[in-house]
């Protein structure tokens, strides 16, 4: 995924997943929690990553459109973020 290829199966699906729930960036009702990614992001990388991340974050907050399939709308919020800023991409 770090080199843009996101066509991959449920498996890598869930392991994005899995990444997005480990840093609690989807609400209760299972939408993505981008004020919680700005803070996070802020909190633990380092300025050169923090900055560009968190207007990547910001520019995708709506990218999440499979919400009945967390693993599918996992992925596409990881798309949206490499999508709006490849060189900065910060997800696994």
């Amino acid at each position: 995924m770090r080199a843009g290829n996101f066509e991959q199966g449920k498996t890598a699906q869930c392991y994005m997943l899995c990444i997005i729930n480990t840093y609690k960036l989807l609400t209760k009702e299972g939408s993505f929690d981008w004020e919680t990614g700005v803070k996070t992001i802020k909190s633990v990388a380092p300025e050169r990553v923090a900055g560009p991340g968190s207007e990547s974050i910001k520019n995708c907050k709506d990218a999440m459109v499979t919400k009945d399939n967390k693993c599918m709308g996992a992925l596409e919020i990881a798309k949206c973020l490499y999508d709006d800023n490849p060189q900065n991409y910060f997800l696994p």
